[in-house]
């Protein structure tokens, strides 16, 4: 619809077979005769309502009626990464149009912009505000998703990841020196990792946005190790304070034991000074007595401090 409700064109999405492929497509139906030029962008909108490009088409010459395309992904890669093209399995397309009736006057050409509603008009408008703002992050993980010029992969136990040895070099050390390496130095290489599919899909999110989504205590506590293991310093201070915002009896102990592993000394006294202060529930806990059995070291200088301090 026009700003003045008046339809200008019709917009119908729907599937295609082609090679064994189910391909989202899009056929586009004009309601006034003779536009001269047309421009389409259609973006999936994935997490948080980032936006990922997936088709972008342009015609110079008068359009023709039911003008078709195929948007991008496959529909196979849509549910392969539902995680980030359908949060909670919801598909979301963000369209921008753009079309011409021919000269207005001077050689200007005059274009239409259609929005179909006043509250979607106020949506589009925060969503540039904001787009604005995080450009280069969207970008980057329109590159990643897409796999652009990717010349590493990252290789998990069940999965393997196409990235970019640019990103993976400014942001890890360890990657860096990796990478770098007389072996590593063809155009394309792998990298094997000991990492779950699932922590590396989640830290390399964060190595091309800064972002972390919807963290739960598990995912953070094995993102601390992996970020620990390849010096992510700002993925670790993240995950730390995850842990220390999120800690309890059952535990804190499993977390003074990781603080430790990794000579963590800010960690492992807020672990330490948790446990002196709700020392008798966690004494009594079954979390301390498997401590006691794997850890005596680490148990006696806990201890130790809540004498020391008495």
């Amino acid at each position: 619809m026009s700003s003045s409700d008046e339809k200008l064109m019709i917009l119908e999405f729907y599937l295609i077979e082609h090679c064994c492929e189910e391909l989202l497509s899009i056929c586009i139906s004009y309601c006034t005769p003779g536009i001269k030029y047309f421009r389409f962008n259609s973006y999936l909108l994935g997490t948080n309502g980032n936006k990922i490009e997936c088709s972008y088409q342009e015609y110079t010459n008068e359009c023709k009626e039911g003008t078709k395309f195929v948007l991008f992904p496959a529909k196979s890669k849509l549910l392969e990464e539902r995680q980030i093209y359908l949060p909670n399995d919801v598909l979301s397309l963000h369209c921008e149009c753009a079309f011409s009736m021919g000269i207005a006057f001077e050689g200007i050409e005059k274009i239409n912009r259609g929005i179909t509603s006043t509250s979607l008009r106020n949506r589009v408008v925060e969503s540039r505000q904001v787009d604005t703002s995080n450009a280069l992050r969207y970008d980057l993980e329109s590159m990643y998703n897409q796999k652009l010029f990717s010349d590493v992969k990252l290789r998990t136990k069940s999965e393997s990841f196409e990235a970019h040895k640019g990103i993976l070099s400014a942001r890890s050390p360890v990657f860096r020196a990796m990478l770098t390496t007389a072996k590593e130095k063809r155009k394309e290489c792998d990298i094997l990792t000991d990492l779950d599919a699932g922590i590396m899909r989640r830290m390399l999110l964060y190595l091309y946005t800064d972002t972390l989504e919807d963290l739960k205590w598990e995912s953070a506590f094995k993102l601390y190790v992996a970020a620990d293991k390849y010096q992510i310093l700002p993925l670790k201070d993240s995950c730390s304070t995850f842990l220390v915002s999120n800690l309890t009896k059952h535990n804190v102990c499993k977390v003074l034991v990781l603080a430790d592993m990794n000579q963590d000394k800010d960690l492992k006294k807020i672990a330490q000074d948790y446990i002196l202060k709700h020392d008798q529930a966690i004494f009594a806990s079954n979390e301390w007595k498997l401590l006691l059995d794997t850890h005596t070291k680490l148990v006696a200088e806990t201890m130790h401090l809540k004498y020391s301090n008495e």
